[in-house]
């Protein structure tokens, strides 16, 4: 695990403060760093490497093709590589390998099949470049879900990219200007979809997505993988048990190639369902005590830690949960921006960059469950919200608006003081949030329309952000989706491509990397997932629970009494920081004279949410985070990390 960054210019002063750009990613491969110069074409290539296989200099990067045609530099993990080796001698292709590592198989694949090809059959997590000298041309691509985080532009002419955007701030003719319509977008969802970015004319590489870049330009964006061509028209008539059985091989195996490592390896483990089975084979297929870590915090109403126990203790694994007070939360929040370094607002960063700090400390490579709920139909709204929508369709128009404007009028002190009169199990003090939010739902009478509103964490940005329009994302390109005639299927897809890599799999890649920690997603495999989506959505909602498939392995191995709970999250008590402990902080970054002279806000509007948040009147604290991750992020978006 590493980070990249290249900069292709019209002369060698333009990549003369290269170190500099790399020192900023350092965290994310502390064990070493390297370039390669092509003076003659004004182009390097940097790098810097966490080790996890192959720990000796033949898996060092850049690295040059024994021939010194090809260079490449590589973030991520190939999981098949041996495989890829073997099939590499059995085609009669000489080559005398220098180490062990998947780098050098990965350059040696692109040599012998070219870049398509090598995409199509290489199975892991990654982003790289590949420079091909002779012909002048540099190539990118990131891996199927977007595990791997990269980045491109120009600056001043020249063409540069990186695993995160700090570098690129520190190239020296360097120059952000924030694009508001992508703002909005940030303000809708809590984060950026790809391809767009924060900065104008910079963007995302597209999960599944390679391109090609002669002279200095983009030539070609193509996609190699989509999970649009891989789901079957007519689906795979197999018996349940059977699908069962092929499930756990597969994921099984997913999960032997991603323990390969030359280093410590342990597992994350919140006690849910997902976390829960991969530890389960994990330790079902050791002769070792694992390692597992979990946070866990003061407050019950977040606490995940005594879940977990009870599985590590019945599995027997060797488990290190630690409780985290306020203080402890609050004291990352000052990294948060530097640690992200474009505006994210899923709150749930702060307790994956704890626990990934609480792994570190013991192992270097972690296993984590994401990934279980967009493949195998885990959210509420799979359930919950589809519920809702399709009963909403036996009532009359004029009884839902009127239902739906009602719902929105409400105060959450007038909910919590009737909630306050139920009996104590029933007390969530959630419900004045999730009403109000089903009351703008229920607006909606279309699939997408009311599927965008159930993920939105703010439904009209315009009315935050100044002088915007909306960044258009998969959400509004319908002839990109798949052929479904199910609504929670359409959810499922749109979730995996969008919310999973622009949310989920942001939060764990920054979190897990400042802290010098890889992070693994079996359930990420494309083999696994293409194969899940081979079967009816029956198999996966079975005796009305979600995720039925991963429960059913899963009690084969824990008994059902341990794991079967109500779907926690890895929520935090943003709400309570912010009324509390950070009430101080929100003032001044949303002072109102501030936000006047910034110019990005309506400032009487976030004032106005910002009163009702404390008032009681609406709770606002999700949309408050988003709003205080961008003005903390804007306060640090030039600054140089030292």
């Amino acid at each position: 695990m590493c980070g990249i960054l290249g900069v292709w210019a019209k002369n060698l002063s333009d990549i003369s403060n290269i170190r500099e750009m790399r020192r900023q990613i350092e965290y994310r491969g502390p064990d070493s760093s390297g370039e390669f110069f092509d003076e003659n074409n004004g182009l390097v290539l940097s790098h810097v490497r966490l080790s996890i296989l192959d720990l000796t200099s033949a898996g060092s990067q850049p690295m040059v093709s024994n021939c010194g045609n090809y260079i490449l530099i590589f973030n991520g993990e190939i999981y098949n590589h041996l495989k890829l080796r073997e099939i590499i001698k059995k085609n009669g292709f000489d080559y005398k390998w220098n180490g062990s590592s998947d780098t050098e198989t990965l350059l040696v694949c692109i040599k012998f099949w070219g870049i398509e090809k090598t995409l199509s059959k290489i199975s892991g997590m990654f982003a790289f470049a590949f420079w091909d000298k002779s012909n002048k041309k540099l190539f990118l691509a990131r891996d199927r879900i977007g595990e791997k985080p990269l980045f491109y532009g120009k600056i001043d002419g020249a063409f540069v990219f990186a695993s995160e955007l700090k570098a690129l701030c520190a190239h020296p003719r360097w120059r952000g200007d924030i694009d508001r319509d992508a703002l909005a977008q940030y303000i809708r969802h809590g984060y950026i979809h790809d391809p767009h970015c924060i900065y104008k004319n910079f963007y995302k590489l597209s999960p599944g997505y390679f391109i090609e870049i002669d002279d200095k330009e983009v030539a070609r964006i193509s996609q190699y993988w989509s999970l649009k061509k891989s789901i079957p028209q007519n689906r795979k008539d197999v018996p349940y048990p059977q699908f069962l059985e092929e499930l756990e091989h597969k994921i099984t195996l997913s999960l032997q190639e991603q323990s390969r490592a030359d280093v410590p390896l342990g597992a994350f483990l919140s006690g849910g369902i997902d976390s829960s089975l991969l530890v389960a084979l994990m330790q079902k297929n050791s002769s070792k005590n694992i390692k597992t870590f979990t946070i866990g915090y003061e407050s019950e109403n977040y606490n995940e830690a005594n879940h977990a126990r009870k599985v590590a203790k019945y599995l027997g694994t060797e488990h290190v949960d630690l409780l985290v007070n306020a203080d402890d939360a609050l004291s990352v929040i000052p990294d948060l921006p530097k640690i992200w370094d474009e505006p994210f607002a899923d709150s749930s960063q702060i307790p994956t960059l704890l626990v990934s700090k609480l792994a570190r400390e013991s192992v270097k490579v972690a296993i984590s469950g994401d990934g279980g709920d967009e493949i195998f139909c885990g959210y509420n709204r799979y359930k919950i919200g589809y519920g809702i929508y399709r009963s909403t369709k036996y009532l009359p128009s004029w009884m839902v608006s009127r239902f739906s404007k009602k719902l929105q009028s409400f105060k959450s002190g007038k909910i919590e003081r009737l909630v306050s009169k139920f009996p104590q199990k029933y007390r969530y003090k959630v419900l004045s949030d999730r009403l109000v939010k089903l009351g703008h739902v229920l607006e909606h009478t279309q699939d997408i329309d009311y599927y965008k509103s159930l993920v939105s964490v703010y439904p009209n940005p315009q009315e935050i952000v100044r002088d915007c329009k909306e960044k258009e994302s998969l959400l509004a390109n319908s002839d990109k989706w798949p052929n479904l005639s199910d609504f929670r299927e359409m959810m499922m897809y749109l979730d995996t491509m969008t919310y999973l890599p622009g949310d989920i799999l942001t939060k764990t890649d920054r979190a897990s990397m400042s802290v010098g920690l890889e992070l693994r997603a079996p359930f990420l495999s494309h083999e696994i997932i293409e194969y899940a989506w081979q079967m009816p959505l029956s198999y996966k909602l079975q005796r009305g629970q979600t995720k039925a498939p991963l429960r059913d392995i899963l009690y084969t191995i824990v008994p059902k009494e341990i794991v079967d709970r109500p779907k926690m999250g890895f929520g935090v008590p943003i709400e309570d920081w912010l009324n509390g402990p950070l009430r101080d902080w929100v003032e001044d970054l949303l002072d109102y004279d501030r936000l006047e002279n910034e110019g990005f806000f309506h400032a009487k509007q976030v004032r106005k949410m910002w009163e009702h948040q404390l008032s009681g009147e609406r709770r606002w604290h999700h949309q408050i985070w988003a709003l205080l991750m961008f003005q903390s992020w804007l306060d640090s978006k030039d600054k140089i990390w030292t």
